[in-house]
């Protein structure tokens, strides 16, 4: 994958030689949280809008052209994630704004920028490194999913439980954050039921990544 985040910045880099950044703004922005703050209002509809973007790019008309290569390997790598770390067209568009804000405005490209930094640093280690996790653990989610490839397209379990995307597509009961959640399907409407756990704590930390914790109900079928 040329664009696909294994050689990104060995792209970037050379384009922007003799570029001078000023250090103030980005240290102010760190600081300030300002591009978090637009990233993370945007963000309430990240999780829907990736898993369809992701899934899009499974298709099998687009897939060879736009994601086969991010999937080149039959497990994920560090090496795998960016800040979007999807595929070609969207590393090409990202690319293509940071040497147009770099070369064009003289300005700092978003890729170096803190909040962007940190989160490709996050994609790497809470997405795209497998953990000594079992498989199907909250902490592998879309590790299992550079395995299989045709699961856990986003984020989370519930999402998927409601799009029947999990690793077993007969899965429509497991346990989530402290929650039971069950899957119901009526009068062509699906409902998730969230049922609270007996004797569950209040607050579940996740090490890595947001997709909480799977725990049974899981089927060994063949995927």
């Amino acid at each position: 994958g040329f664009l696909n985040c294994k050689t990104y910045y060995l792209v970037l880099f050379p384009c922007l030689f003799g570029l001078e950044i000023a250090v103030l703004p980005w240290v102010l922005d760190a600081a300030l949280g300002l591009s978090a703050y637009i990233s993370n209002f945007n963000g309430r509809f990240w999780c829907v809008l990736f898993y369809h973007a992701h899934r899009m790019g499974h298709i099998k008309q687009v897939y060879p052209d736009a994601h086969k290569f991010h999937h080149f390997l039959h497990d994920c790598t560090a090496f795998d994630a960016h800040i979007f770390g999807s595929g070609a067209p969207e590393e090409w568009l990202i690319l293509m704004c940071d040497l147009a804000l770099g070369l064009g405005l003289g300005c700092m490209p978003a890729s170096l920028t803190y909040n962007v930094l940190g989160v490709s640093w996050y994609n790497k280690w809470g997405f795209h490194t497998r953990s000594d996790q079992p498989a199907f653990h909250a902490d592998n989610f879309h590790a299992d999913h550079h395995a299989f490839h045709r699961v856990n397209f986003g984020l989370s379990y519930p999402f998927e439980v409601l799009m029947k995307t999990t690793p077993s597509k007969s899965t429509d009961l497991l346990e989530w954050y402290g929650y039971e959640i069950h899957r119901v399907e009526k009068d062509g409407a699906v409902h998730l039921k969230f049922s609270p756990l007996p004797h569950s704590p209040k607050h579940i930390p996740v090490k890595r990544g947001s997709s909480g914790r799977l725990l049974v109900h899981q089927s060994t079928e063949t995927l």
